[in-house]
């Protein structure tokens, strides 16, 4: 007869394991209380003004991080990178600094559960924030070499153009590239 355990008998022990630990989970996540809708306004907006806005907030807040323009909403579709640093430096005990008067660890595990809900909100599927889009221009080296490759001969025209603009070591980077007046006057618009 041998001992131990069937392979079925095996996988069965387990998928049961898997079962209890997530039933276990599921349970302990109904014990803690979770954040609601209205958990901004009542807890993050308060605990800012308390512990926060003192220095952030106002004309020239500390870090620039203004915090007082949250009254009652985190708009996190535009400030997203903003409430990941507060989370942050909550969560690190970095802020309050040490020489303020620091809040009790129920008012920071409700703050940072608060900020935490809004930030799973994030809907990733809304509109794209995509920035600015740059007009790129060739320079000098890319524009002789396209030339070249069109007609066939090695012909140098952008020779004669004024020197291309470098930024940070490179002179083919599209927000330092511009269009001199001088290529204007002299090929016309």
């Amino acid at each position: 007869m041998k001992r131990g355990f069937s392979n079925l008998t095996l996988l069965l022990a387990i998928v049961g394991g898997f079962e209890i630990g997530a039933a276990r989970l599921s349970a302990a996540d109904d014990a803690t209380p979770s954040a609601t809708e209205s958990s901004f306004d009542k807890i993050v907006t308060p605990f800012l003004q308390e512990h926060c806005v003192q220095c952030h907030g106002g004309d020239e807040p500390e870090g620039r991080m203004a915090l007082d323009k949250y009254p009652e909403s985190a708009r996190i579709q535009t400030d997203y990178e903003t409430w990941e640093k507060v989370l942050e430096r909550v969560r690190e005990r970095q802020m309050p600094p040490k020489d303020e008067p620091q809040p009790d660890a129920p008012s920071v595990q409700a703050f940072r559960e608060a900020v935490q809900f809004e930030l799973d909100k994030f809907d990733c599927s809304s509109h794209k924030h995509a920035g600015r889009v740059t007009i790129r221009r060739l320079n000098r080296t890319e524009y002789n070499n396209t030339i070249r490759d069109l007609i066939g001969i090695d012909f140098r025209p952008a020779d004669d153009f004024p020197f291309d603009d470098v930024g940070n070591g490179f002179d083919n980077i599209g927000d330092v590239l511009s269009l001199p007046p001088l290529l204007l006057e002299k090929y016309g618009r």
